[in-house]
């Protein structure tokens, strides 16, 4: 679902997480910077895993596909779109589809080029595998943690709306783990991983307004 993002660098009143601030990021992967006698120099930087975390709803695949449609090269790896590639139950997919994940994500980032994961990720030992991945290939981990500015990320997932079979293969597997139990589990996650990631850049977020979100985001990965 579309999201509008606020910038902040304290949690949202509700959400006893760290201060966090922003990492360092650059726009492109080389850019001219200066001449020093009659020689332009370069500056390059380490290709980037971009990982957009968050409640189920909250707006990361959205902000995912648009920021990747305006930076060409850049991998989209929608972790949840691996797992229905593999044949069988959902609910037995999720290590498989991250394994294979992780291995598109070091391929991609060997290369050089950047890539963003909108993916809920409620463990830190998740969070240290894609880290991990990162460090092998040379490259740096942006982690971007999205919330709901009222405090509404249950709500939101149960409102949200879309022509995307996997939105109703979302629900149904929640439903099937407790419902609003698991989600509020999953919330508890990302407030243990926000603990630990004191470094991470958090997002507040407003239903509805993709535009907003989408400036955010650029203000974030892309500064310069």
């Amino acid at each position: 679902m579309p999201a509008s993002t606020t910038r902040s660098s304290t949690s949202a009143h509700c959400w006893s997480g760290p201060t966090v601030t922003r990492p360092r990021a650059r726009r492109s992967r080389r850019s001219p910077t200066s001449e020093s006698g009659g020689v332009l120099t370069m500056v390059t930087r380490a290709s980037r895993l971009v990982l957009l975390n968050g409640m189920p709803g909250i707006g990361k695949s959205t902000l995912a596909a648009r920021y990747v449609a305006d930076h060409p090269g850049v991998l989209l790896l929608d972790v949840d779109h691996v797992r229905r590639m593999i044949g069988g139950d959902l609910a037995d997919n999720a290590e498989p589809a991250r394994h294979l994940a992780l291995a598109m994500a070091r391929a991609h980032l060997e290369v050089g080029q950047d890539v963003v994961v909108p993916q809920l990720v409620a463990r830190l030992d998740q969070v240290e595998r894609f880290e991990q991945v990162a460090r092998e290939a040379g490259a740096t981990v942006v982690h971007v943690l999205l919330l709901d500015e009222g405090d509404r990320d249950e709500d939101r997932f149960y409102r949200r709306e879309g022509d995307d079979a996997w939105h109703e293969d979302v629900r149904r597997l929640v439903a099937r783990e407790g419902g609003r139990a698991r989600l509020a589990a999953y919330e508890e996650g990302l407030r243990e991983v926000a603990a630990a990631r004191p470094h991470l850049e958090v997002l507040h977020t407003r239903e509805g307004e993709a535009d907003e979100s989408y400036a955010d985001l650029l203000g974030l990965l892309d500064p310069d």
